[in-house]
Protein backbone atom coordinates (compact mmCIF):
# COMPACT_ATOMS: atom_id res chain seq x y z
CA UNK A 1 0.00 0.00 0.00
CA UNK A 2 2.60 2.81 0.72
CA UNK A 3 4.30 2.05 -2.53
CA UNK A 4 1.01 3.35 -3.99
CA UNK A 5 2.27 6.99 -2.50
CA UNK A 6 4.35 9.71 -4.17
CA UNK A 7 8.13 9.06 -3.21
CA UNK A 8 7.78 12.21 -0.74
CA UNK A 9 4.62 11.47 1.12
CA UNK A 10 6.26 7.43 1.63
CA UNK A 11 9.56 9.12 3.13
CA UNK A 12 7.00 11.26 5.63
CA UNK A 13 5.03 8.19 6.71
CA UNK A 14 8.28 6.44 7.42
CA UNK A 15 9.86 9.18 8.81
CA UNK A 16 6.47 9.42 11.38
CA UNK A 17 6.79 5.92 11.97
CA UNK A 18 10.22 5.58 13.17
CA UNK A 19 9.52 8.88 15.55
CA UNK A 20 6.27 6.43 16.78
CA UNK A 21 9.10 3.36 16.84
CA UNK A 22 11.61 5.49 19.08
CA UNK A 23 9.02 6.86 21.78
CA UNK A 24 8.63 5.08 25.05
CA UNK A 25 6.21 5.78 27.76
CA UNK A 26 9.01 5.22 30.41
CA UNK A 27 12.63 5.91 30.92
CA UNK A 28 12.33 2.44 32.17
CA UNK A 29 11.18 0.90 28.64
CA UNK A 30 14.04 2.92 27.10
CA UNK A 31 17.05 1.80 29.44
CA UNK A 32 15.77 -2.42 29.20
CA UNK A 33 15.29 -2.25 25.18
CA UNK A 34 19.10 -1.13 25.74
CA UNK A 35 20.07 -4.01 27.83
CA UNK A 36 21.13 -2.03 30.46
CA UNK A 37 19.97 -2.83 34.34
CA UNK A 38 18.88 -0.18 37.20
CA UNK A 39 22.01 -1.70 38.81
CA UNK A 40 24.16 -0.95 35.87
CA UNK A 41 23.20 2.68 35.86
CA UNK A 42 22.69 2.87 39.75
CA UNK A 43 26.92 1.54 39.78
CA UNK A 44 27.90 4.02 37.28
CA UNK A 45 26.38 6.90 39.21
CA UNK A 46 27.88 5.47 42.47
CA UNK A 47 24.28 5.28 44.01
CA UNK A 48 21.76 3.38 45.04
CA UNK A 49 19.72 0.94 43.08
CA UNK A 50 16.77 1.71 44.41
CA UNK A 51 17.21 5.59 43.32
CA UNK A 52 17.42 4.93 39.84
CA UNK A 53 14.21 2.55 40.56
CA UNK A 54 12.74 6.04 42.05
CA UNK A 55 14.04 7.96 39.58
CA UNK A 56 12.57 6.24 36.91
CA UNK A 57 8.79 6.58 38.79
CA UNK A 58 9.03 9.89 38.54
CA UNK A 59 6.52 12.37 37.05
CA UNK A 60 8.75 14.80 37.42
CA UNK A 61 12.58 15.31 38.01
CA UNK A 62 15.84 18.42 37.33
CA UNK A 63 17.14 18.32 34.16
CA UNK A 64 20.22 17.44 35.47
CA UNK A 65 19.23 14.14 36.93
CA UNK A 66 17.57 13.66 33.71
CA UNK A 67 20.68 14.19 32.15
CA UNK A 68 23.16 11.90 34.28
CA UNK A 69 20.76 9.54 33.45
CA UNK A 70 20.34 9.92 29.62
CA UNK A 71 24.21 10.01 29.77
CA UNK A 72 24.72 7.12 31.87
CA UNK A 73 22.61 5.35 28.81
CA UNK A 74 25.07 6.28 26.42
CA UNK A 75 22.70 9.30 25.05
CA UNK A 76 22.66 13.15 24.43
CA UNK A 77 19.32 15.08 26.10
CA UNK A 78 17.88 17.46 23.68
CA UNK A 79 15.15 20.15 24.88
CA UNK A 80 12.46 20.46 21.92
CA UNK A 81 10.05 23.17 22.52
CA UNK A 82 6.72 23.12 20.47
CA UNK A 83 4.24 26.28 19.84
CA UNK A 84 0.90 26.01 18.16
CA UNK A 85 1.23 26.49 14.30
CA UNK A 86 4.52 26.83 14.75
CA UNK A 87 8.06 24.56 13.98
CA UNK A 88 9.61 23.45 16.93
CA UNK A 89 12.83 25.00 18.41
CA UNK A 90 15.91 23.09 19.73
CA UNK A 91 16.97 24.57 22.93
CA UNK A 92 20.82 24.06 23.11
CA UNK A 93 21.95 24.77 26.48
CA UNK A 94 19.75 24.59 29.62
CA UNK A 95 23.57 25.42 31.75
CA UNK A 96 23.22 21.65 32.35
CA UNK A 97 26.61 20.51 33.99
CA UNK A 98 27.68 18.35 31.37
CA UNK A 99 31.24 16.99 31.85
CA UNK A 100 32.65 14.06 30.33
CA UNK A 101 30.48 11.00 31.40
CA UNK A 102 31.50 7.24 29.79
CA UNK A 103 28.36 6.01 29.04
CA UNK A 104 27.81 2.39 30.33
CA UNK A 105 28.53 -0.52 27.38
CA UNK A 106 24.97 -2.01 26.54
CA UNK A 107 23.62 -3.00 22.86
CA UNK A 108 22.39 -0.05 20.93
CA UNK A 109 19.40 -2.21 19.20
CA UNK A 110 17.40 1.30 18.93
CA UNK A 111 19.81 2.81 16.49
CA UNK A 112 19.36 0.24 13.96
CA UNK A 113 15.18 -0.48 14.07
CA UNK A 114 13.78 0.07 10.34
CA UNK A 115 10.08 -0.28 8.99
Amino acid sequence: MLAEFPKDRQEKIKAKANEYIREYKKLADLRKELGITQEMIARHQGIKQVNISNLEKRHDMLLSTLHKYVNSLGGKLDIRIQFPNAESINVKSLNVKSGKVKPIAARTRIASKKI
